[in-house]
């Protein structure tokens, strides 16, 4: 049974990092006095708020680092879980392009 606990710890990992930017978006949001939502394509912008801090970015980058990093990690265990012995190969994302992923899909089914 292969085991899932490094996976979870890096989800765990992103939910607290998604956590601090809540709290840091609410505090920003909160300082600078109402925000006002204005209709766009697909949903609203933020008007009003000046320039956002770049600490938001980099919290953000943690968050999918983090859901990236645990799915390499489940990659890894669901090649253990088969038998085989994991290497460099095994990583998310499993194709750098559509087209890489149809031509392996293909020749690992033939």
């Amino acid at each position: 049974m292969a085991s899932l606990d490094s996976v979870m710890q890096k989800l765990y990992r992103a939910k607290h990092h998604y956590l601090e930017l809540e709290q840091e978006l609410r505090a920003y949001y909160t300082a600078k006095g109402t925000v006002q939502l204005r209709p766009a394509e697909g949903g609203f912008t933020i008007g009003n708020v000046g320039s956002v801090p770049a600490r938001f970015g980099l919290i953000a980058g943690d968050i999918l680092q983090c859901m990236r990093s645990s799915l390499d990690y489940l990659v890894w265990e669901l090649v253990l879980a088969n038998g085989q012995q994991p290497n460099g190969q095994n990583a998310f994302p499993i194709s750098l392009t559509m087209c890489d992923y149809k031509t392996r899909l293909t020749s690992e089914s033939a």
